[in-house]
């Protein structure tokens, strides 16, 4: 009887049974066929069992690894002693843990292929929600902290209602949500800066260990998250088919509007947590711009619109350097 022969080493098929037609005789048969490979698969879309999945290390799923290797060699090359030291990562770390919660939240809208440019209002009015209650209103933290969690639940449905059921673009709807919430940001911290925050409050993000703050903990924890949502969950393939080509998603059994909208609420959702943290929430808020023609002020990002942050600490119109939305105004 014929059987497939394998290669042992290779894995790969040599023979396979055909069932062929004898011209002269016209009677069919079983032969053992050889196959012939005529072209090399892909690595990417090879099928068979490997212990080490190489599409893992494509520089489409790992960029960022390696640009940061490549802005490791080029600083410890340039300026090795500084580079070289776990004070300067320490820092790059503590300073950017608030950014990276909030790129995480903006990255589920993105796979359900929808944009999210509310998240720099949402940031604004929840930071000004949790400044408000801590320091005016005699809010307890956790009440706060909840405050600023419902601010990005609300903002995340509008969008979701916005974008779902009246089919505005996401693009304008957000956009348009941002300017609503830069407005409800000025209009609740009355144009003025808000100090005298709680010691249990700032002590949110203090150091936890190795110098890094709780922040960085924070942060590590909700990209594992994420990660593992993305690449090893049912719910994580339907947001990147829902991405893809949603109609095709829609057809094949995907509902497809569920995931925009909660997507849009998770972004909503992550960006009102980085505002909450202590961080951000104490060392920056909503003013308007100082015309002054003699200053050279930097043009702030489009989602601030004609707002730019100003430092509680030092009056000045840049934003704190650890604020994801800083801007730098010379002299």
């Amino acid at each position: 009887m014929t059987r497939i022969e394998v290669d042992e080493k290779t894995g790969d098929v040599v023979r396979r049974p055909t069932l062929k037609k004898n011209k002269l005789t016209r009677r069919h048969r079983v032969v053992a066929e050889k196959v012939e490979r005529t072209k090399r698969i892909d690595s990417r879309f090879d099928e068979r069992r490997s212990p080490i999945k190489w599409k893992t290390f494509h520089p489409r799923n790992i960029g960022v690894v390696y640009l940061y290797a490549l802005i490791w060699v080029v600083f410890s090359l340039w300026v090795s002693d500084t580079w070289l030291t776990w004070l300067t990562h320490r820092s790059v770390l503590n300073a950017n843990a608030i950014l990276v919660v909030v790129a995480i939240g903006l990255l589920v809208p993105l796979s359900a292929g929808v944009f999210d440019l509310s998240i720099a209002g949402t940031i604004s009015a929840s930071a000004v929600t949790v400044s408000w209650g801590l320091v005016e209103a005699g809010w307890s933290v956790p009440v706060a902290i909840i405050a600023a969690l419902l601010v990005g639940f609300v903002v995340g449905n509008i969008n979701g209602f916005l974008v779902v059921k009246i089919r505005i673009d996401s693009f304008i709807a957000t956009l348009a949500m941002s300017s609503a919430l830069t407005a409800f940001a000025v209009w609740r911290s009355n144009n003025r800066s808000i100090l005298g925050f709680p010691e249990s409050f700032k002590s949110l993000a203090t150091e936890f260990a190795f110098g890094l703050n709780k922040t960085v903990i924070v942060a590590l924890v909700l990209a594992f998250a994420m990660w593992f949502m993305f690449e090893h969950t049912a719910l994580g393939r339907y947001f990147f088919a829902t991405g893809g080509a949603r109609e095709a998603a829609r057809l094949a059994g995907v509902q497809t509007d569920r995931y925009v909208w909660g997507s849009l609420v998770t972004s909503a959702m992550f960006a009102a947590l980085g505002a909450a943290l202590p961080k951000l929430a104490h060392t920056a808020l909503l003013v308007p711009p100082r015309r002054n023609p003699a200053r050279r002020t930097c043009c702030p990002p489009l989602l601030l619109r004609s707002w730019v942050p100003r430092s509680s600490r030092t009056g000045s119109t840049c934003g704190a350097p650890s604020s994801p939305w800083s801007c730098c105004s010379p002299g």
